[in-house]
């Protein structure tokens, strides 16, 4: 499962601490921040906290703690949420709590200050001062409090609040108050922030509360708005397509595994992604009951993306190409597998299928099939099958060329499977590097083929740019 987690204080950023002594912010007067001026009443209170602050800080005992600390969240972080009362959670709280212990008088000292405020300056400040501190301590309870009382000051920069009001959502997020995370994110990319992965985090807490029944309303989040990014010129979040992804394969959607699978390929066009991309499209389109032939075609593209990942590909590739009696790629499917360490030649299943497919190459060779295929799908009286079937021979046998001539002839005939007819053109014309051309093919395929041209045409066009 793909899982992506992001810290608070990471999604905060820089500009939402306060670091410097509250007489140099008091002159501040940067563009984007307010000028603050605290009251005669809490300046007393403001610089005693900050200063005792900054000299905690610089304390060895306090930096140990914090880096101990800060080791403990980034496995916490890496990995799957830590279950409360676990050995991990255990250590991780018990770690925060030394590190609040070296800092008691320091934390009662920055909490009194939001008791001192009485102006909104003073709000403001104080409110900066318990999100540094809450960041520092890694406690979500503090960053709230100080998100809320910078928020309510009223003097939080414009372009500043939706990224406080993000850590909001973070922070119900983490938390496991899902409801109240979707409200405040659906409020906010509403108003049109897209940043920090959000529309993940929306998604998210669908799929977090209740992974069985929501992972379909998770999934139209994230296609909604990658669209709506699309068409702003936005680029996608990697992480939320590949968690598309794999959301996709629980409920074997053909159409969303190769719209999250090809969009994943399309940022990045690796081996890693085109394999996630394959498998999960293979198995969408298994539970659906798709065609044989749209099955040998996603086998050629896992072999043109290097998409084979486990043995498990190259058997199910070993599988079609011999149910489709296509012995030649039958044969690559064999050798990359065994090259790759993940097929035996002396596997039944394998040593079988190769002592098959060598016999019928032969006689193929022995009987000039292609030859003779070709001449039989240029006569006049030739059925639509005929051509089809010349046309998939030559593509296996390496003939783009040829594949691509009699797939031309078959266009024209009104009973030929236009999706099947158009997906093997394509193929013939990404295999004689004529990418564009292909790409225009997938792009006419439109029944059961869909997704898997999708994917196709993904893969020209990467090819096209060079990738």
């Amino acid at each position: 499962m793909l899982r992506f987690r992001r810290s608070i204080a990471a999604s905060l950023g820089a500009a939402l601490v306060l670091t410097c002594h509250v007489e140099a912010r008091a002159n501040q007067a940067a563009a984007s921040s307010p000028k603050i001026v605290p009251s005669r009443e809490f300046l007393p209170f403001a610089r005693s906290a900050q200063s005792a602050w900054n000299e905690a800080r610089k304390r060895s005992e306090v930096q140990a703690r914090k880096a101990e600390l800060d080791v403990l969240f980034q496995q916490k972080t890496a990995a799957a949420p830590l279950k409360p009362g676990s050995p991990e959670a255990a250590r991780f709280e018990a770690k925060r709590a030394e590190l609040l212990g070296l800092l008691s008088a320091e934390r009662a000292a920055i909490e009194n200050l939001q008791s001192s405020a009485v102006s909104n300056d003073d709000r403001f400040f104080a409110g900066n001062m318990v999100i540094e501190f809450g960041g520092f301590t890694r406690d979500n309870g503090l960053l709230r409090r100080g998100l809320e009382l910078a928020l309510a000051s009223g003097l939080v920069a414009p372009d500043k609040r939706p990224r406080f009001n993000f850590a909001l959502g973070q922070i119900d997020y983490d938390n496991k108050d899902l409801l109240s995370a979707r409200v405040r994110f659906k409020e906010l990319m509403g108003a049109g922030f897209f940043e920090n992965d959000i529309d993940f985090y929306l998604a998210e807490s669908y799929f977090t509360e209740s992974p069985d029944k929501n992972v379909l309303e998770g999934l139209k989040v994230l296609l909604f708005y990658s669209e709506r990014a699309k068409a702003q010129g936005k680029s996608l979040s990697l992480q939320a397509m590949r968690r598309g992804l794999a959301q996709s394969y629980k409920i074997h959607d053909s159409l969303l595994a190769s719209y999250f699978g090809a969009e994943a390929a399309r940022l990045e066009p690796n081996r890693k992604n085109w394999a996630a991309a394959v498998a999960v499209l293979r198995i969408s389109l298994e539970a659906e009951g798709a065609d044989r032939q749209v099955m040998v075609d996603l086998a050629r593209l896992a072999d043109r993306t290097a998409g084979f990942w486990e043995a498990r590909d190259y058997l199910e590739s070993v599988r079609v190409y011999t149910a489709a009696a296509l012995p030649q790629e039958l044969l690559g499917a064999v050798q990359t597998g065994t090259a790759a360490g993940l097929l035996k030649a002396t596997d039944p299943l394998v040593s079988s299928a190769q002592q098959w497919a060598r016999q019928q190459l032969a006689k193929d060779q022995a009987s000039n099939a292609l030859e003779l295929a070709n001449r039989d799908a240029r006569k006049a009286s030739a059925r639509t099958a005929t051509i089809v079937s010349a046309g998939s021979l030559a593509l296996s046998y390496g003939r783009p060329d040829l594949a691509e001539e009699l797939y031309r002839i078959a266009q024209a005939r009104p009973d030929a499977n236009a999706d099947l007819v158009n997906t093997r053109l394509g193929i013939a014309q990404f295999d004689l590097g004529r990418f564009a051309e292909a790409q225009a093919s997938f792009a006419r395929v439109t029944g059961g083929g869909a997704p898997l041209a999708r994917l196709w045409a993904v893969h020209a066009a990467n090819r096209q740019k060079g990738l």
